[in-house]
């Protein structure tokens, strides 16, 4: 399995003919914070010593914070519908979008028997999911359908490489010389 991105979902992310879902409630506002600050108590000076008595005091401070007027929404079909794999998952897209408040995950389970169906349907519609997982040793397949894109030329504005990868994973997205999709996970089926 690997996860491997759709066209749109690039392109969008990128910035290349986005189309970015605007909040329109998304005005800056105030927001209401707790700090803590040490606070001169008391001092007293006499015969040249002089005492200082501080204490830590919580106070209410407002500011105003600007939340982002243009918001990128990605939809990310997965097979995951609960367990160890569904909250992994769960926590990785709850990371992604703390991290990233410009763009926001929308995590959409689809059943494992009826994946590959339902992406083509939605490929066919027009509205495809932007970042799905698929079958890794299919990536050469999507990639000839114009399925998904190229994963090569972002892998190298950003420095990352396949290197720690499994070599098999790796072999399995690499397709007419550019890499189509991230391998994260071995097959593990085997024949008794």
């Amino acid at each position: 399995m690997n996860a491997m991105l759709s066209r749109r979902e690039l392109l969008r992310g990128f910035g290349v003919g986005a189309a970015a879902v605007t909040l329109a409630a998304c005005q800056p506002k105030v927001v209401e914070k707790i700090v803590k600050e040490t606070v001169l108590v008391k001092e007293e000076v006499e015969k040249e010593v002089t005492t200082v008595v501080e204490k830590e005091v919580e106070k209410v401070v407002k500011e105003t914070v600007v939340v982002p007027q243009d918001v990128s929404k990605i939809v990310f079909w997965h097979i995951f519908g609960s367990g160890p794999s569904r909250d992994i998952f769960d926590k990785f897209v709850v990371d992604f979008n703390t991290a990233n408040p410009g763009y926001v995950v929308e995590p959409v389970f689809t059943d494992f028997w009826t994946y590959d169906q339902k992406f083509l349907a939605a490929l066919a519609a027009g509205e495809p999911p932007d970042v799905i997982i698929g079958d890794m040793t299919r990536a050469g397949q999507r990639a000839e359908a114009q399925q998904v894109i190229a994963l090569t030329e972002y892998m190298s504005k950003d420095s990352f490489t396949l290197d720690n990868f499994v070599p098999y994973g790796v072999k399995d997205v690499n397709y007419k010389g550019e890499v189509w999709g991230i391998p994260f996970g071995p097959d593990t089926r085997i024949l008794y």
